[in-house]
């Protein structure tokens, strides 16, 4: 009898991993299908990574399987000898107050100085397309070419509504599916942003 409740319930166990697996590969599989084979997004003209330097607040995103979870994320860039940018990015998972993560990469321009960048975490490299960049670097939007990934940055960790709003319209116009986009929640003792504050230089 108790051999028979075993085997039981390693048949249930199986039958929901089973169940589970199926549920990720269709998900994932709806990601994938859900971008866009459209004409590449445009990029602004050029990208000083000096300026580019220092932490950003990620206010919205169009989430990939790999950050679903991530809330309260940052990413600091510090310039290196060579020209690149070191990345540190840091998120919590599920909750604000939370455990901390973090991983370390590379951003660059691969001799250029247009917004197609390329950030490097570990042994695999992505685009890092700029799609919008505010004259005095307080907020950018970024993405990759298939349109299956997009962030919305800022100093602060909130944007003025204006400025949140254009920032879609454009993503949108580019063709992202900006109906997609989920807020990124951040640490709540941090002061909502104004124009004021994305003026100062």
């Amino acid at each position: 009898m108790i051999s028979f409740d075993c085997a039981f319930q390693k048949e249930i166990d199986m039958s929901a991993l089973k169940s589970i697996l199926a549920a990720s590969i269709l998900a994932v599989s709806g990601f994938l299908t859900a971008c866009t084979q459209a004409p590449r997004p445009t990029t602004v003209d050029r990208v000083d990574l000096d300026r580019y330097a220092g932490r950003w607040y990620e206010v919205a995103r169009i989430p990939h399987p790999t950050d679903f979870l991530h809330v309260a994320d940052t990413v600091t860039y510090t310039p290196m000898r060579n020209g690149e940018l070191t990345a540190v990015e840091r998120w919590h998972e599920c909750e604000t107050y939370g455990p901390q993560f973090e991983k370390v990469g590379v951003l660059h321009a691969n001799g250029r100085h247009d917004g197609k960048l390329k950030l490097r975490f570990g042994m695999g490299e992505g685009d890092y397309w700029v799609l919008a960049l505010d004259p005095n670097y307080r907020y950018a939007m970024i993405g990759t070419p298939d349109r299956c990934w997009l962030r919305i940055l800022s100093r602060t960790p909130t944007l003025p509504l204006d400025v949140d709003e254009h920032l879609i319209t454009l993503a949108d116009a580019d063709g992202y599916n900006v109906a997609a986009l989920r807020r990124t929640p951040q640490l709540m003792h941090f002061e909502y942003a104004t124009s004021d504050d994305l003026a100062r230089p």
